[in-house]
């Protein structure tokens, strides 16, 4: 069925095809990447956050629009000795209970892991959080995800833009690619439908593709038909001038004797003017039926087969016989 269509048609189901696979393929597959170098990125901030605190004794501030709350976790008194959270105590219980309370444990009780970065709900809201070791005490940097989800929100749309604005061009560029196919393909059909009806028609092709190839070989093929049909009708013409003098001869002579008049002044003489043009008439038309049976063997692909001879001989013979009979 869709080899049925017109080119621009095939064209267009592509493109169709194409942008749907685009939004069912491509876009979970940005969104993955995009997800990946976003969470990347809030850790790195994260980081970023902890060595500052580390290195130069400074805690963020929790009035920051994209805040970075920070935790401060002292396992031999197994409290929290430094936190910027907004609220109280409780606040704080819950983030442990629902949020990085397992991690810390695990990093607590674990010798090999120094920091553990990591992101959990809470509130119906996905906060990313890293714990990291310092001397004897552990520090837990939160972050929110409402930074992150615009940011994927703005990039995931600009991909988009993007990959339309190039599919539009693509489309648009094949559209007219397709379209400078299709003009010459129609004036090739011009051109066929003007040999088979026999009309004057020129075709010039300017390409070098293989539009241009099949283009000239159509011409080089008209060419070729007028020279044959012209040689047809010679050969039409020569052989009914051939055909009418013994035609016309073999109708006077046998009008003549029917009427009791020989021109050769017998029977015997005239009729064998008669028979000699019949002989004359039966050569040409075995010539031109010889000449068909070569154009016929020439058209065809026989395949050649071993046959018994001796029946060919005896069907001859009694062909023979029936005719002198």
């Amino acid at each position: 069925m869709f080899k049925s269509f017109s080119l621009l048609r095939q064209l267009l189901v592509v493109i169709l095809g194409l942008a749907i696979m685009l939004v069912a393929v491509v876009m979970p597959i940005v969104d993955s990447n995009v997800h990946d170098i976003i969470d990347d990125q809030m850790y790195e901030k994260l980081e970023t956050s902890q060595r500052d605190s580390v290195e130069y004794d400074f805690m963020p501030s929790n009035n920051k629009e994209k805040a970075i709350y920070t935790i401060v976790y002292d396992p031999t008194e197994n409290a929290f000795t430094f936190s910027n959270l907004h609220g109280d105590a409780t606040t704080l219980t819950l983030l442990y209970n629902y949020l990085f309370g397992r991690d810390l444990e695990k990093i607590v009780n674990s010798r090999r892991h120094n920091t553990i970065e990591s992101k959990g709900t809470y509130a119906r809201e996905t906060y990313y959080y890293r714990i990291m070791k310092v001397d004897d005490e552990y520090l837990i940097s939160i972050m929110s995800n409402s930074y992150s989800d615009k940011l994927i929100t703005d990039i995931r749309n600009r991909i988009i833009y993007i990959l339309y604005a190039v599919l539009t061009i693509f489309a648009l560029v094949l559209v007219l690619w397709v379209i400078s196919l299709i003009r010459p393909l129609k004036k090739i059909k011009t051109y066929v439908d003007s040999i088979a009806n026999r009309e004057e028609a020129t075709l010039v092709m300017d390409r070098q593709d293989e539009i241009g190839v099949v283009g000239n070989a159509i011409v080089t093929m008209k060419d070729e038909l007028m020279k044959q049909e012209k040689v047809k009708e010679e050969m039409i013409h020569n052989i009914s001038h051939d055909l009418k003098t013994p035609i016309a001869l073999i109708k006077t002579y046998g009008q003549s004797v029917k009427d009791d008049i020989y021109p050769y002044g017998d029977k015997d003489s005239s009729m064998d003017i008669i028979l000699e043009n019949a002989d004359r008439l039966e050569h040409k038309v075995k010539s031109l039926l010889y000449l068909n049976r070569l154009d016929y063997l020439s058209a065809e692909e026989s395949e050649l087969k071993p046959f018994p001879i001796k029946d060919l001989i005896e069907h001859i013979v009694m062909q023979m016989e029936a005719m002198q009979h």
